[in-house]
């Protein structure tokens, strides 16, 4: 998974393109690494799956 791919399925989730992106565990600190440097990243909801993939959603009014 490389950094365009990356910032295309971001994009997709913003614009409600796609509602969910699973990412599997192989993939994950590539993911994050990309995820950490856009302005909008608390936007984004990481739920951790068993097996260690994690599903990622766009969600603006959501705060933890």
């Amino acid at each position: 998974m490389n950094q365009n791919e990356i910032i295309a399925i971001l994009d997709e989730l913003r614009s409600g393109t796609i509602n969910e992106y699973r990412v599997p565990k192989e993939h994950f600190l590539s993911f994050r690494a990309i995820w950490v440097t856009q302005k909008d990243k608390k936007h984004f909801r990481g739920r951790a799956l068993q097996g260690g993939d994690v599903v990622y959603t766009y969600e603006p009014n959501w705060t933890a």
